[in-house]
């Protein structure tokens, strides 16, 4: 490739070529927000909301449960 330059400079074109279309973030960010939306969107439809009243009481309960247990002793 030192030699040849045709080959180096065809090779530097296609690799950059390449990269743009396989790694650009332009291109694949927005693919992925969308995708990421999508999933959010289906998740809320698939889980109900829990009232804050119900999730208050979930806390109390989920915190008192974690002080019933004893510290593990080394």
């Amino acid at each position: 490739m030192i030699e040849n330059e045709t080959l180096r400079k065809s090779l530097a074109a296609n690799a950059k070529d390449w990269v743009s279309q396989h790694r650009d973030a332009f291109k694949h960010v927005p693919k992925q927000i969308a995708f990421l939306e999508g999933l959010r969107e289906k998740t809320k439809r698939e889980i109900p909301h829990m009232p804050d009243e119900a999730w208050e009481d979930f806390e109390a309960k989920a915190k008192a449960a974690a002080e019933a247990e004893e510290p593990v002793e080394a």
